[in-house]
C-alpha cells in the first residue's frame, strides 16, 4: 500500500543523506573518477542535479524526457523489473543514464551542488504534491514508461539512495562503482 506522506518522507531522507555523503567526501577526490569512465563524486551530483531539474520541469508541464525503449520493452521493465527494484533489489550494475541526465562541462564545488540538489528537490517535490491530487497524473521515466506518481516518488527515492551508497564509499576511499 502507498502513503504519499511516508514516501515524501522517505524521498526527503534520501535527499538528506546524499547531501551528508556529498558534505563528507573528500575535496581532494572530489572530481576525480575512482576509474576511467566511471562518475567522480561531482559527476554524481550533478546527474541529480539534472533528473530532479527535468523531474521539476516535467511537473510543472514541460516535456519529460522521451521514453528511451519501444514501448512494450518499457511495459516488460514496468511489470518486471519496477516491483524488483522498488522492494529493495539494487539497481543492476552497467545501467546508463539517459544523455539528458549526464553530466557534460563543468562540476560545482561539493556544497554548491549540495544546495543546488536540495533546492530542486523541494521545486520537484511541492510540484509534485499539487499534482498528487489527480489521480491521473503520470511522470514519464525514460525506461519504464509512465508511473502514477506514488510509484515515481518511491522510485526517485530509490534512485537518488543507489547514488547516496557511490558517495559514501568515495568518502571512505573505496570505488564508487563496488560491491
Amino acid at each position: 500500500m502507498l502513503d504519499w506522506d511516508a514516501d515524501m518522507r522517505g524521498h526527503q531522507d534520501a535527499i538528506a543523506q546524499v547531501a551528508a555523503a556529498a558534505r563528507s567526501a573528500p575535496e581532494a577526490r572530489w572530481t576525480v573518477p575512482p576509474t576511467a569512465g566511471k562518475w567522480s563524486p561531482a559527476d554524481v551530483m550533478m546527474h541529480l542535479i539534472l533528473t530532479y531539474e527535468f523531474l521539476a520541469r516535467e511537473q510543472r508541464g514541460d516535456a519529460a524526457i522521451p521514453l528511451k525503449v519501444p514501448r512494450w520493452k518499457a511495459w516488460m521493465l514496468r511489470r518486471f523489473i519496477l516491483p524488483r527494484l522498488l522492494a529493495g533489489r539494487p539497481i543492476p550494475p552497467g545501467v546508463r543514464s539517459p544523455r539528458e541526465v549526464r553530466p557534460v562541462g563543468d562540476r560545482l564545488a561539493a556544497a554548491e551542488a549540495v544546495k543546488r540538489l536540495e533546492t530542486i528537490a523541494a521545486e520537484w517535490e511541492q510540484a509534485m504534491t499539487a499534482n498528487h491530487a489527480n489521480p491521473a497524473a503520470r511522470s514519464v521515466h525514460p525506461m519504464f514508461g509512465a508511473l502514477s506518481l506514488p510509484t515515481m516518488l518511491r522510485f526517485v527515492a530509490l534512485h537518488t539512495r543507489h547514488h547516496c551508497r557511490q558517495l559514501e564509499r568515495a568518502a571512505a576511499g573505496l570505488t564508487m562503482h563496488g560491491t
